[in-house]
């Protein structure tokens, strides 16, 4: 099963111009069979300042609800569209972000404030709920050389072009591969979509069909996937 493991959408992620309808078409003619829709829990969100509610239980439902369009229409035309998250700390970690697997809304709902935690915080979070942890982009940061503490990692996302799709995919996820390796992480991969302009260029493959969160998350604590970029 061809999945995108990092996307995003209108009109909770403020910087995406995509509609989740326009999303699962868009995957569909490019041959994937599924996405993970990650969209953004950040400062900006959660403090008002995208134009989102600034109530957390108006925004929380905004977000559920900008999945489940997605999930429907994926469903109208046989594809697969799955709950993630992506979350930004902003203290003291200066702005990682997090691809975060198998959140259940009960989760979620607990999670939203989470822009203040700190990493330790997050990865006791994640353990409780059961939740695989993946750094977002990692190579964005000093080239990797600035990072958060990553035996508080399952993962490191390898593979991400971005919404600018950049051409230097291949030459920075070898080295992530190798600073993941390094540290005994799993890979991740996604192609960071925003706009109905961005071509999907990555995500994973993987040896059985999954249909929700947390038979992804079980399938990435297996590792019997691979990773890809085209």
């Amino acid at each position: 099963m061809k999945l995108d493991m990092h996307v995003h959408c209108q009109p909770i992620s403020a910087c995406a111009s995509i509609t989740p309808e326009e999303l699962v078409v868009h995957y569909k003619n490019h041959g994937f069979d599924g996405l993970v829709l990650t969209n953004h829990v950040n400062f900006w969100n959660v403090e008002g300042h995208t134009g989102l509610p600034s109530d957390f239980d108006e925004q929380r439902k905004m977000y559920i609800e900008t999945y489940e369009r997605a999930k429907a229409a994926g469903e109208k035309i046989g594809f697969t569209v799955i709950f993630g998250v992506e979350l930004r700390l902003n203290q003291p970690e200066n702005g990682f972000e997090y691809l975060l697997y198998g959140v259940d809304y009960d989760a979620f709902a607990e999670m939203y404030p989470g822009i203040y935690w700190s990493q330790e915080q997050l990865w006791e979070f994640c353990q409780r709920h059961d939740i695989f942890v993946s750094q977002a982009h990692p190579m964005r940061y000093n080239d990797g050389k600035d990072a958060p503490n990553r035996r508080l990692l399952n993962a490191m996302e390898v593979y991400n072009p971005g919404p600018d799709d950049t051409s230097e995919v291949p030459m920075t996820g070898e080295r992530a591969k190798k600073l993941a390796e390094e540290s005994g992480l799993a890979f991740t991969a996604g192609s960071d979509l925003h706009h109905l302009r961005n071509r999907p260029q990555c995500g994973i493959i993987t040896e059985t069909d999954v249909h929700n969160q947390f038979e992804l998350r079980d399938v990435l604590k297996s590792r019997k996937y691979k990773v890809f970029y085209e």
